[in-house]
């Protein structure tokens, strides 16, 4: 049978819809569309080259061509697919209605089947052939260059839909088509849920996001899967049966990498963006709900995993699937964890500290003496002002502990310190800097060096009307520390842990409220003073009562009082008159 056509309505018709596609190999895209909603299992999709010399005016299938030898060949795509094929009812009024009229509402009423093929011109074909078979009927359609068409009954019975593009080009031509041809199935078809097979070679891949941690929804019309990128670049895809609707790295949630496959979802007419429909804002609200709640949760297991090998030196383990996680196994425990860290300090800032639901026993430190933090311990700590950290254990942070205080685990300038300042809405709080628990020296060597200088102190303040009775020389620190912290303090009994901010001065302690006058070995001021106490125990008196009075541990008055009594001091011992 032939369709007589009017060639200028049907030219302009297809003009209309053929212009969509910039990249003329789109068309695989649509045919493979057509494939899928056709419940075709697998598309098998082949190309061939047919030098000048096969190219004979007899091919009965193919475009006869003039050419000899040396001259453009034939390139042939061919794409077969296994899906439910065409009666003569679907391709009069589905697969060929363009081509019987270009009226406005018949190319409005076009369903993927007919526009999908129509992409195929975009190609400029020098012929189309479509076999196709269903319920007993079996026909080929043969398309000229110019789209018109003879449909004809075929003996032999097929399986699904068998289309053949043959176009003349050279064979260099051909090779790059082909090579294009892998991209753009690759590109636009790799997450399909048939089988998509190009020259043999299997191309699909699951849908999946390269995230350090990812979360999954599967429905029965819906595939989410969000995480958070291990580049840190964000990401985002929409797909219909696996085939690309819209990739983009812009407009969507900061920070998060996410692929959505829905049978709900299209495209907008130019094909360059997804419809922004209804179903689409619903599906967005499930994404959502995943980035908010699912995504946050998965990260603290992951956290709380990693913290839990590091004490076992076992591979991570995901809590859904129990398979050893890829990260832990390409990168050191510590380095996974920071990295983990780093992430979760910008989720949860930017969720103003709110933690996700169901997440209050999860482990997300340990503390500086190993023991394992809850977020719950660490908001009721939070609650309390009782959060700080430290690298190591020492004196200091037992008697923190002890006290009731939080230590966690965390050096200077660490991603676990960052982690921390954001969840606790804060900069964290170095357990040196704020408390002090005074060690006495640490050899015999180093209590003799200190000597000179506590028997001066001692002398100057015994005896008279204030509430000092006793002198110590000690460390506040470990060695290394390189907090700001005070010259000396005073206690209520010496060696007790002290909260700098609560060191009272000399004066406001009742004469009756016996303290001790604690120095610090370990300030950087006070260390010289040892020295210089040796030969000049008064001077060096009166350098550190200078050192006491600017940092108000003593009244100006009282330190006039006991500068004064110093320089007498060291008068009476040169044997000189005032």
């Amino acid at each position: 049978m032939t369709v007589e056509l009017e060639p200028d309505d049907v030219q302009a018709a297809l003009g209309h819809l053929v212009h969509q596609f910039s990249e003329s190999l789109v068309f695989l895209r649509e045919l493979v569309q057509n494939s899928l909603d056709a419940g075709s299992p697998e598309i098998d999709i082949r190309c061939e080259f047919q030098p000048p010399e096969a190219n004979g005016p007899d091919e009965a299938d193919g475009p006869g061509g003039p050419d000899g030898p040396g001259g453009p060949g034939v390139s042939i795509i061919a794409v077969h697919d296994y899906g439910r094929g065409m009666d003569r009812e679907i391709i009069d009024t589905r697969f060929t209605r363009l081509f019987h009229s270009s009226a406005e509402q018949d190319l409005e009423g076009f369903g993927h089947l007919g526009i999908g093929f129509v992409s195929v011109f975009a190609l400029r074909p020098d012929a189309v052939c479509v076999d196709t078979s269903r319920g007993g009927e079996n026909w080929r359609i043969l398309f000229q260059r110019d789209q018109s068409f003879h449909c004809i009954p075929r003996d032999e019975p097929g399986v699904g839909t068998h289309i053949q593009i043959f176009r003349t080009a050279k064979e260099s031509d051909h090779a790059a088509m082909v090579a294009r041809a892998r991209e753009v199935l690759t590109s636009w078809c790799r997450h399909c849920t048939a089988e998509i097979r190009f020259e043999g070679e299997l191309i699909n891949e699951p849908l999946d996001v390269d995230a350090l941690c990812s979360v999954r929804h599967t429905g029965e019309d819906l595939e989410v899967v969000v995480g958070y990128p291990r580049d840190g670049r964000p990401f985002y895809g929409f797909y219909r049966h696996g085939l690309t609707i819209h990739e983009t790295r812009e407009g969507y949630s900061d920070g998060v990498v996410f692929k959505v496959d829905a049978r709900s979802l299209s495209h907008t007419l130019s094909r360059d963006d997804v419809l922004h429909d209804d179903t689409f804002h619903r599906t967005m609200e499930r994404v959502e709900r995943l980035i908010q709640d699912d995504l946050p949760a998965m990260l603290l297991r992951r956290i709380e995993a990693q913290l839990q090998a590091a004490e076992t030196e076992e591979p991570e383990e995901t809590a859904e699937t129990g398979e050893t996680d890829e990260t832990a196994e390409t990168e050191e425990p510590d380095e996974t964890l920071d990295r983990y860290y780093r992430i979760g300090a910008e989720v949860i800032g930017k969720r103003q500290g709110r933690w996700p639901r169901s997440s209050d026993g999860r482990v997300i430190f340990r503390t500086v003496h190993g023991r394992v933090v809850t977020v719950r311990e660490l908001q009721e700590s939070t609650d309390k002002g009782r959060v700080y950290f430290d690298e190591t254990p020492s004196p200091l942070t037992e008697a923190m502990v002890d006290a009731g205080q939080l230590v966690v685990r965390a050096a200077e300038s660490s991603a676990a310190l960052h982690a921390l300042g954001s969840w606790l809405g804060a900069p964290p709080r170095p357990a040196h800097a704020w408390f002090c628990k005074p060690v006495p020296a640490r050899s015999d060597d180093e209590a003799t060096h200190w000597v000179a200088l506590r028997r001066a102190t001692w002398r100057l303040v015994q005896g008279d009307d204030n509430p000092i009775t006793e002198v110590e020389v000690a460390h506040f620190s470990r060695e290394g520390n390189d907090h700001p912290q005070r010259a000396a303090i005073t206690q209520s009994v010496f060696g007790e842990l002290t909260a700098f901010a609560s060191v009272k001065a000399v004066e406001s302690i009742p004469p009756d409220d016996p303290c001790a006058l604690v120095i610090n070995a370990d300030h950087p001021l006070v260390d010289p003073l040892f020295d210089l106490a040796t030969a000049e125990p008064e001077l060096a008196l009166c350098l550190l009562l200078r050192l006491l009075g600017q940092q108000e541990l003593l009244p100006p008055a009282l330190e006039e009082v006991f500068t004064l009594r110093a320089l007498a001091q060291r008068n009476r011992r040169l044997g000189e008159t005032p």
